[in-house]
């Protein structure tokens, strides 16, 4: 073999390892970094419930709309709505004395298929329902009712 072709027969065996090697060389690295996120909050509802007319023993079915507010920014569909009535005399609960009840049209005191959507970022209350209140002319005395005011919880969860 003559010298010429023996340095270019090295040159390309020298090359192929060459290239060879680049092709398989690569840098290897870690990383890390970070983000952020955020949570939402349960929606603020309120609920408000007033009487037009006031009570005396005997009075029957007396309609009170039930009203709410979302001052969340996003809808919530309301679930069941539990209006509970108490009457406070001083300290002592004359709830029982006074006989105070609240029904729908059925024998409860929710609004139990309650499917009202209300928007985000209310400025009013909208009506959502409306309950029956009744106070029953019993037969023991009750004047410790006379001219208290009847209190009313409303409870509601968001639709499941």
């Amino acid at each position: 073999m003559k010298l010429r072709s023996k340095i270019f027969t090295a040159a390309a065996v020298s090359s192929t390892v060459l290239i060879g090697g680049a092709a398989y060389a690569f840098f290897s690295s870690t990383g890390s970094g970070s983000g952020t996120g955020s949570i939402g909050s349960a929606p603020i509802i309120n609920l408000k419930a007033d009487l037009a007319t006031p009570l005396f023993p005997g009075s029957t079915n007396v309609s009170m709309p039930v009203l709410a507010q979302n001052e969340s920014a996003t809808g919530v569909t309301l679930g069941p709505i539990t209006v509970t009535p108490k009457v406070m005399n001083g300290a002592d609960d004359v709830t029982a004395t006074c006989a105070i009840t609240v029904t729908t049209l059925g024998p409860t005191t929710i609004i139990p298929n309650n499917t009202s959507s209300i928007s985000g970022n209310l400025a009013g209350f909208v009506s959502v329902g409306s309950v029956q209140v009744s106070m029953a002319n019993t037969a023991s005395n009750q004047d410790v009712c006379q001219g208290k005011p009847v209190l009313f919880t409303l409870t509601a969860v968001p639709a499941a």
